[in-house]
């Protein structure tokens, strides 16, 4: 159970989501628990709960899983949501209440040359899980994703190779289409436990509505007729490396088309992805990254982003570590190519310091603190927004 000051709360869509913040206090819990049958079926339960005076979110679910035999296995799961907006929340202005449900049916296959998932989803209008990260709804997902493995001799070069195959498709509710992909790739590694990847990715996804492009027109959530259609062709080109047992390296390319949602355009998208870590002993481990994108559409530059990540923690002994992450985020927009951008600068810092302690197997205590600060073309320096102090513990119980 944990108790909230203010209240954020995702409102999905199939397209996107929107997110309004309650200046009320919330109380939320989650219980999960499972029973194996035996060694093939097992069966489980979940709820949670989110709450203030005026608004409530419950989900309750039950879920299943049969494994035919060591290489297939079949998954199914059910859930229930039972929600009510306060009035701030709704179009009407009113207080809302409403049901939906969603369910999830999944069959994995994998045996020494074959793996196969194929995946089927549905997501109702109006479902919610408000303590959970969901920021989709609306939707009707199939999925089936084919890899083929190849095995190298004990004395080459490299010891796996694999070829995938994936093919996905989107529909609403409606049975109005909102995205279709098809994508390839390659996958062998190498010495130093090294992998190279490579991944051809076509996409047909659509962009925004009429009305979230110009608030003057009446909502129309529909999308034949009132969307534009894009066609999106990306390559993404990924290496790792792990030289020593203490250093990891990652670094990823990627390359093609993407929407520019805000301006309901295709543009030339580029990314560069770079990872290392490093563990200086058994108790203390650094990470670092950094992401570089650039988009440009109508022969120019949309916006460019920097996004830097350090990451650093401490494990005391098994019972507790202590962590500390800064993420800082640099984005230039051009305001001459990019309609709905209302500054040239947008920098983010966060930091945020977490001290875990494990009582015993099945209770962990946390104890942590976290800030934000911004800056804009209003301001000179980044000026802090946000301070929080928080504490949590978690409890696993075992029948």
């Amino acid at each position: 159970m944990t108790n909230d000051t203010q209240t954020n709360i995702i409102l999905p869509g199939n397209t996107g989501s929107g997110l309004i913040s309650l200046n009320e206090a919330s109380e939320s819990g989650a219980v999960k628990y499972r029973y194996d049958i035996n060694d093939n079926l097992s069966v489980g339960a979940i709820g949670t709960v989110r709450q203030t005076d005026k608004y409530h979110n419950f989900v309750s679910g039950i879920d299943s899983k049969y494994r035919f035999d060591d290489s297939n296995t079949f998954q199914a799961q059910v859930l229930f949501a039972d929600t009510q907006d306060a009035a701030i929340m709704t179009l009407s202005g009113t207080e809302e209440k409403f049901t939906d449900q969603a369910f999830k049916l999944q069959y994995e296959h994998d045996s020494e040359y074959w793996q196969l998932d194929a995946e089927h989803q549905e997501i109702g209008e109006k479902f919610r899980a408000d303590l959970g990260y969901m920021p989709r709804a609306d939707y009707k997902k199939s999925k089936v994703l084919v890899n083929r493995l190849l095995y190298g001799e004990p004395d080459s070069a490299w010891q796996e190779m694999k070829f995938a195959g994936q093919w996905q498709i989107l529909h609403n509710e409606n049975n109005e289409l909102l995205e279709r992909s098809v994508s390839s790739s390659f996958t062998i590694d190498g010495p130093m436990l090294s992998i190279f990847d490579i991944m051809v990715v076509a996409a047909d996804k659509v962009g925004l509505r009429a009305h979230e492009l110009d608030s003057r027109l009446p909502i129309d959530n529909s999308i034949d007729g009132n969307t534009k259609r894009f066609q999106e062709n990306q390559a993404v080109i990924y290496g790792s490396m792990q030289p020593t047992a203490q250093l990891l390296t990652e670094l990823e390319l990627t390359l093609g088309d993407k929407i520019d949602y805000g301006n309901n355009r295709l543009g030339d998208y580029v990314a560069l992805y770079a990872y290392i870590s490093y563990n200086v002993n058994k108790h203390l481990e650094f990470e670092f990254s950094h992401t570089y994108s650039d988009l440009d559409a109508d022969n120019a530059n949309v916006f460019t982003e920097n996004l830097t990540e350090l990451r650093v923690s401490y494990q005391f002994n098994i019972n507790s570590y202590l962590k500390f992450n800064v993420v800082y985020t640099d984005i230039d927009f051009n305001l001459d190519n990019n309609s709905t951008a209302y500054t040239a600068k947008d920098n983010t810092l966060s930091t945020q310091l977490i001290y875990a302690y494990k009582i015993n197997p099945q209770t962990v205590f946390y104890l942590g603190y976290s800030d934000n600060s911004y800056q804009d073309d209003r301001l000179k320096s980044l000026e802090r927004g946000q301070r929080t102090i928080y504490s949590k513990i978690s409890y696993a119980w075992l029948p």
